[in-house]
């Protein structure tokens, strides 16, 4: 109990320190103190820049023999030079991204110019406006609060990159497929600021429904199993070789109609439902930043930026939290089947909403994405209430007396056998002395005190042979 008190507290206090070190400048940071941020001066340029400035410079000789041979009737030539200048440029919008992530240069100056020059870059010379579109939105996420050149033109850029990448997603397959189903849903609900959080609502309810027998299923059978608990452990009392308990626990799973693995149905076939919803949110995101959902509203995302959402395409930290509050009780509504595994199914509580939680923070995934997924929580745990609540008068399962033709013998499951045909052969030997006690008791005893065979296997008397005094006559 010790241990596991010391450890859950480790693994709050390295949560904590990754928010922290998440939320502040790096010159607040303890990270600050360590590594490679005091191994350069970050006031000086980052040897990136320069190395950046060079292959842009490359790239444009590149440009302009390119221009020449096609006037001198070279086309193809002036192919492959565009093809280096656009590797060049290409090459140098990495060298521009290194900046920011860098330890020594990410939280400095440098890091938002280097951002707005690479966000350049992709549009101007590579047209790869869904790269911009990451790119300004990485500037915005992490430098959103801060004052830095170009910040003005970033903003233009950002709008315009994301209204050219969203006619891309409304038309194209099969992408525009997910989009125009989001977006019946907020035109039926009248295309308002309201509209976006009620049609993620919607589908929550409608693929909730959708996978309501599976989930009945998953239920029933997590009731199933938890009325054989007592037999389990009985099961588990009465048989020491785990070979033998296996069989047995085998046998009243097909004796009840239990299927184990039938909880891991639903979950299966949630997977590429979730990849689908995000990737369909992801499509829709820049129609996802006109909508609002409660206290996720420009007022408090322009006020608290960073903690919470101004719009439902942005991430908020209120939501993400409330998240993770009803995954652990939804964990904990889960009672175990085995009670040798409640321990770790109370550790599992604990460790699989905070380990969903801090990933979900780190990706910055949209609030309304994270609203979806919040509503089917709620909606999960409701009908797991009621299920079980209409259930609730079943009672425990009545116990089963572990003899028969099918139940393993209990002497036989008390020593660990070394292999099979030792077994084989022990319980062939049981059978054979079975068999001889049987023709025993079948047995009747003679005048004189000896077994005879029974009626049914005697063979007639033999006539007494003259001879030995006897007179034939």
């Amino acid at each position: 109990m010790k241990f596991r008190k010391q450890f859950f507290a480790i693994v709050l206090f390295a949560l904590a320190v990754c928010l922290f070190s998440s939320a502040v400048p790096v010159s607040a940071s303890p990270w600050s103190l360590f590594g490679p941020a005091n191994a350069q001066d970050p006031s000086t340029p980052p040897p990136a820049l320069a190395i950046a400035n060079n292959l842009e410079a490359q790239a444009r000789s590149a440009e302009n023999y390119s221009a020449l041979l096609k006037n001198a009737g070279n086309s193809e030539g002036a192919n492959q030079q565009l093809d280096i200048a656009h590797r060049r440029y290409f090459q140098a919008a990495q060298k521009l991204g290194e900046i920011d992530t860098s330890a020594t240069y990410g939280r400095t100056r440098w890091a938002p110019e280097a951002l707005v020059a690479k966000s350049t870059i992709e549009d101007q010379k590579l047209n790869n406006y869904n790269a911009v579109v990451l790119t300004l939105k990485a500037l915005f996420d992490k430098h959103g609060g801060e004052d830095f050149p170009g910040k003005a033109q970033a903003q233009g850029l950002q709008k315009s990159a994301e209204q050219t990448v969203d006619h891309v997603n409304s038309t194209k397959m099969p992408g525009s497929i997910l989009y125009k189903t989001i977006d019946f849903f907020v035109a039926l609900t009248g295309r308002t600021q309201y509209s976006y959080a009620i049609a993620i609502l919607l589908i929550s309810v409608i693929v909730k429904l959708a996978l309501t027998p599976l989930s009945n299923m998953q239920y029933k059978s997590m009731r199933e199993m938890q009325r054989l608990t007592p037999v389990l452990a009985e099961i588990k009392a009465k048989y020491k070789n785990p070979q033998d308990q296996q069989a047995r626990t085998m046998e009243v799973y097909k004796e009840h109609g239990v299927n184990p693995m039938a909880g891991c149905v639903p979950v299966l076939i949630q997977m590429p439902i979730m990849f689908l919803l995000y990737y369909g949110i992801r499509l829709y995101a820049y129609q996802f930043t006109h909508g609002t959902f409660l206290w996720i509203s420009p007022a408090l995302g322009h006020l608290y930026p960073g903690t919470f959402a101004p719009n439902l395409g942005m991430a908020d930290t209120p939501i993400l939290l409330l998240y993770g509050v009803s995954m652990f009780v939804q964990q904990k509504m889960t009672v175990p089947t085995d009670p040798s595994q409640a321990e770790q199914q109370k550790m599992m509580a604990i460790m699989m909403p905070l380990m969903s939680t801090f990933m979900f923070f780190q990706w910055k995934l949209p609030s309304a994405f994270v609203l979806y997924y919040l509503t089917f929580n709620l909606l999960s745990m409701a009908q797991q209430k009621y299920y079980m609540k209409v259930r609730a008068n079943d009672g425990p399962v009545q116990p089963i007396k572990l003899t028969g033709s099918s139940t393993v013998d209990e002497s036989s499951s008390k020593s660990s056998y070394k292999s099979n045909g030792a077994a084989a052969t022990k319980r062939t030997s049981s059978a054979n002395r079975s068999s001889a006690k049987g023709t025993t008791s079948t047995s009747r005893p003679t005048a004189k005190g000896t077994i005879a065979p029974p009626d049914s296997t005697t063979s007639k008397k033999k006539p007494r042979q003259p001879g030995n005094g006897h007179n034939s006559n």
